[in-house]
């Protein structure tokens, strides 16, 4: 799989990326974060083979619970973290409530041993729940002032219509050369977005309560993922589709709901769940035998029979 080649190459780039927006940031960038978010869901849904999904396709109740358990688990989680917080680190925890589960999930889970086919189905689907909800339920619990019939449209624009899109020309077969192209330009454009939200920070002395809200939030969702397993399934694929949020789209959708800084959170929570995630998928992969990853991997990955 193609995401196991470059995983090590998001972390990589995302600490550069991080770098580079604390000593150099750029305003302009910072409000240009709708259209890098619209690439990088385009260029993620390239990489989707159809077939993966459709051999998911019969475990629609296992990938519903994955998909919509972190709405009404994560949401309430971040609005508690921020009462510990002001402001900006506030609404960045906001925004990771709201978003859906985190594009590299689906390489952290085969790296893990996990069951790939099932993380991608909820990737895709966790994108249109985030989507659909985000622009309602964010004006409800955000002290900005948001109107969801603006922000509706617009984040819809930015992932729901990048998705169906790539997904359609992959489906297509139009792309198909192309995508294992699509997943290191995906990386860059991740790492563009990281640098953008940065650019968004504005005082630097908001920089140590962002990261201790980044931590906080991180180690909390994995706290919960261990007691909610029963309800998440196998370790190695429900704990990271659960505790992994995207922060490319929390960035994107803080910086639209919140006062300046509040992507930031979402961008440096970025930085601390790749460390994080890759430690716990390789721990994990270790953990299990060789027979147990092949044969794992082989029933994930095997699309369905045409009979």
């Amino acid at each position: 799989m193609a995401a196991l080649r470059v995983l090590g190459s998001p972390l990589a780039l995302v600490l550069a990326a991080t770098a580079a927006g604390l000593l150099l940031p750029s305003e302009a960038l910072a409000g240009r974060t709708d259209a890098i978010l619209a690439a990088l869901v385009l260029l993620v849904a390239l990489t989707v083979d159809p077939g993966h999904l459709r051999a998911a396709a019969a475990r629609r109740r296992q990938v519903l619970v994955l998909v919509l358990l972190p709405l009404l688990v994560l949401l309430p989680l971040a609005l508690l973290l921020g009462l510990l917080f002001d402001g900006a680190e506030r609404e960045g925890l906001l925004a990771l409530g709201l978003a859906p589960s985190e594009v590299a999930a689906a390489g952290l889970v085969a790296l893990a041993g996990g069951e790939a086919a099932l993380a991608l189905a909820v990737v895709c689907l966790s994108l249109v729940a985030t989507a659909v909800a985000a622009p309602v339920l964010a004006p409800l619990v955000t002290e900005a002032s948001v109107d969801p019939l603006e922000l509706l449209p617009r984040f819809s624009l930015v992932v729901l219509v990048p998705l169906a899109l790539g997904l359609l020309l992959r489906a297509r077969g139009a792309f198909e050369r192309l995508a294992p192209r699509a997943e290191p330009a995906a990386v860059l454009v991740l790492a563009l977005l990281v640098y953008a939200a940065l650019g968004d920070l504005g005082d630097r002395s908001r920089l140590g309560p962002a990261v201790l809200a980044a931590i906080a939030f991180f180690a909390s969702c994995a706290g919960l993922a261990l007691l909610l397993r029963p309800l998440l399934g196998e370790l190695r694929t429900g704990f990271f589709v659960f505790a992994l949020r995207d922060f490319a789209v929390a960035a994107a959708l803080a910086v639209q709901i919140g006062p300046p800084g509040a992507g930031a959170t979402a961008a440096l929570y970025g930085v601390v769940m790749l460390v994080g995630a890759t430690a716990a998928a390789a721990g994990l992969d270790r953990a299990g035998t060789p027979s147990h990853r092949h044969r794992r991997w082989r029933r994930s990955s095997r699309p369905p029979s045409s009979s």
